[in-house]
């Protein structure tokens, strides 16, 4: 069809993957321009693969249903960054901010804050239906809060961390499941990933990761242990997962956002000895 365009979410873009790259091999691509996704993070992982698959880089972006449009975006002619989703579009006044009683603070470049945007924008929700209370609890004076975090670097360039309840407070640390997801992401034998924080009886709480793999393992136990290994690689002793399971599917809303906590209610609280990866 001669597509120069295409807006997608990473799931969708993960459904590609999984049918290998022989598919698109029998296409003619080279007209298809600019990708652009958004929904959830775009890993660098995935990334990679559809610059590699697809002949262009993806541009991540940030929305949500109550902004109407893309409020954050990787501009057309900016070098496209994997792990970063870009700055405010034209327009539209963003900060990362903490809230408290007294209002909000912004934080600074590297700190995490929650997205916040200058009410008033043309496309801006109006309500809640049947629910004023929580549409007047998302905004502190002239501010939404969107109740997703984020980093700024020194480029000014933004990297999605999380969902403000998805933040995992674990042994003294902050851990955004993007960034678990991101590195277990990268591992060949894994499709996708989601990861959240699990009651633990000693630790207060744990990083436990659902996998979905690409093909069935002949050695689960093994497999466990070497994913185990190369998250700890990656991300240090305290941040990684201490706990994988294999699932044949991850729950998702029908855009392709994760819900995290189905996966957590399918879970009890762990004890001292129920980890595979101590």
């Amino acid at each position: 069809e001669r597509v120069e365009c295409l807006f997608t979410t990473p799931t969708e873009l993960r459904m590609l993957q999984l049918a290998g790259n022989e598919p698109a091999a029998r296409y003619d691509l080279s007209t298809l321009d600019r990708v652009f996704s958004t929904g959830e993070p775009l890993d660098p992982a995935l990334h990679r693969w559809v610059r590699e698959t697809l002949g262009t880089p993806p541009r991540d972006a940030w929305s949500q249903s109550e902004t109407g449009v893309a409020m954050i975006a990787q501009y057309g002619d900016d070098p496209v960054t994997p792990g970063c989703m870009g700055r405010p579009t034209p327009g539209i006044e963003m900060a990362l901010v903490t809230r408290s009683d007294d209002g909000v603070a912004p934080v600074g470049d590297g700190e995490v804050g929650q997205i916040a945007l200058r009410a008033g924008w043309p496309s801006m929700f109006r309500a809640y239906l049947g629910d004023p209370a929580r549409y007047r609890a998302r905004f502190s004076g002239d501010w939404y809060l969107s109740g997703d975090t984020a980093q700024r670097d020194e480029a000014g360039e933004l990297h999605f961390v999380g969902r403000l309840d998805d933040i995992i407070k674990t042994h003294g640390y902050m851990v955004g499941p993007a960034e678990v997801e991101a590195v277990l992401n990268r591992h060949p034998a894994i499709a996708e990933s989601a990861v959240a924080g699990i009651p633990h009886a000693v630790a207060g709480t744990v990083v436990v990761a659902w996998v979905v793999l690409r093909e069935e393992p002949r050695d689960p136990e093994r497999l466990q242990r070497k994913l185990l290994a190369f998250a700890r690689e990656a991300l240090g002793t305290a941040v990684p997962p201490r706990h994988i399971l294999f699932v044949s599917s991850l729950p998702k809303t029908p855009c392709g956002k994760l819900l995290r906590r189905q996966l957590v209610a399918t879970m009890e609280p762990l004890q001292e000895d129920q980890f595979n990866g101590a």
